[in-house]
Parts: structure tokens; sequence; C-alpha cells
């Protein structure tokens, strides 16, 4: 069961591997075929316990993927400062979040309901160059996952998933610090920084030389929602079988996070269900 536990938040994490890599590789133009993670969109559906195995090892892979491929991007941007705000409604699956009202919003689909809708900075439309970022990867799972606590804790969910200990982490112990990790609101909170590593473009298959980026801070909810369909209203019409965890994340570079705080505060303080 714990196996199962740990590859349904692996998928989640890696959609938003998937996605960034999709999306970020060029904001203008959206490849629907990820290089360096193909092998890895296999992780939905285990049936037995070497197959869980594999998972887990595939998690620790995926968690330094998602750490590389959203910070492949540097920042060009010295407009940190007072971001309007609007709220982001999702009737479907019932929450609502603020998010920032002039930041681009880009929404990323693969199979089995998996998609990821990605907000970033206007100003870095013109370049390739994007370091902070918000998104909201979606994930299916088993219906036997009734409540978040079927993962376990809040504790037990950022030592498995967040901070992985050592290389399979993508990151060294001594650059890894989990600030906070609260449940509440039905919701996983976690504040922590990372400094991810990612293959050199010589090596980008298993083996290749690693490249240390500059250390990443991370603000990023888990949640489970129930799958459902809506009216224009807003009201449910079908309730579908199974739930769907819903991972938020925002994220800069550690050195400009005092300058993005008090909006990545809002932004997550904002979080609701409705």
């Amino acid at each position: 069961m714990a196996s199962f536990r740990i590859s349904y938040l692996t998928s989640a994490l890696l959609f938003s591997v998937i996605g960034t890599s999709i999306g970020f590789q060029s904001l203008h133009t959206i490849d629907t075929s990820p290089r360096p993670f193909t092998s890895l969109t296999h992780l939905s559906a285990y049936k037995s316990n070497y197959q869980d195995q594999q998972s887990r090892r595939q998690f620790h892979q995926s968690i330094s993927s998602i750490l590389a491929t959203t910070s492949i991007i540097t920042s060009s941007s010295s407009a940190y400062a007072l971001e309007k705000l609007q709220t982001f409604i999702d009737s479907d699956y019932g929450f609502r979040i603020s998010t920032p009202s002039a930041w681009k919003q880009t929404t990323q689909t693969l199979s089995g309901r998996r998609k990821a809708i990605f907000f970033t900075p206007t100003d870095n439309e013109n370049s390739n160059a994007i370091n902070t970022l918000m998104y909201i990867a979606y994930t299916p799972i088993r219906d036997d996952f009734t409540s978040l606590s079927s993962f376990g804790s809040v504790d037990a969910v950022a030592q498995a998933t967040i901070l992985p200990k050592g290389e399979l982490g993508g990151s060294t112990d001594k650059d890894s610090k989990m600030i906070s990790a609260i449940s509440k609101k039905n919701a996983y909170y976690f504040d922590y920084v990372s400094t991810p590593v990612i293959p050199v473009e010589a090596g980008m298959g298993e083996g290749g030389m690693l490249k240390e980026l500059k250390k990443k801070h991370f603000r990023t909810i888990f949640t489970l929602m129930s799958n459902a369909n809506t009216n224009g209203d807003g009201a449910v019409t079908t309730t579908l079988a199974g739930s769907t965890l819903v991972t938020i994340t925002v994220q800069t570079e550690e050195d400009e996070y005092g300058n993005w705080r008090g909006l990545f505060d809002e932004i997550v303080d904002s979080f609701d269900r409705i």
C-alpha cells in the first residue's frame, strides 16, 4: 500500500515534470513529445509488487527532473512587486485560488485526464528565460484513496516526495531544507528550498554528467479532489469514479524569494474549497 501511495504522488509530480519540459523548452512553440522524460510517462497503473518497486525508483528520478525542468530557466525580470490578483475557479474539482491577473495562462494535457495549467509573468514572453512561475497539476488516482491522509501524514509525504535524500532527489542534503510542512483546509502545505541538478546536454540519458543550478524556493500545496462534471453555473451534474490529486506550486530562485514572498503568501493563503 505504501508503494501505491508513493507512485500516485510520483505521478502528480511527474506530470509537472512533463508539463514543464514541454512548455518551457519554448513558451511559444510547445513540443508535445518531451525528450528526456518519455520513458517515465507510464507511472499511472501498477498492478504488482515488482512494478511498485520500479515506480519507487522512478519516483526519485522524477523528483530530480521536476526540479531540473522548472529550473533550467533563469530570470530576466526585475518587476517583482505589486501584482494584481484574480480568482482562478475550478468548478469541476471544487476549489479556487488567486493568480496574478497579468500572468499568461497556458494549459497542457496528457492522456488519462491528466493536465497542468501554467501561469508565467508576461514580461518573459519575448524571452526563453523564465524563473518565477506557478502551475496547477492534476493527476487522477485510484478509487480506494479516499482522503489525503491515505498518502500518509504531512511529514511522511514531505520526507517521501518533497525532499528525498541525496543524489536520487536531484540535490544534496546540505542544499535541501524543509521550512514548513503544515496540514490545513484538507490540504498539505510545503515551504522548502532545494538546489536542483540537471543532465548536461551531452549526457541527457542515464549516466550523463550533471550540472548544479541555482537554489530554488518552492511553495507547494497537495490536495485531493473528487472528480465531477459541472454545468455552466458550477453545479455538479455527474460525479465520476475516483479522485484527483491536485498539486499547486509557485516557485522562484532563492535569492529573489524576498521580493516575491508577499505575493506567494497571498496566493497560497487564498486556496480554498468551494
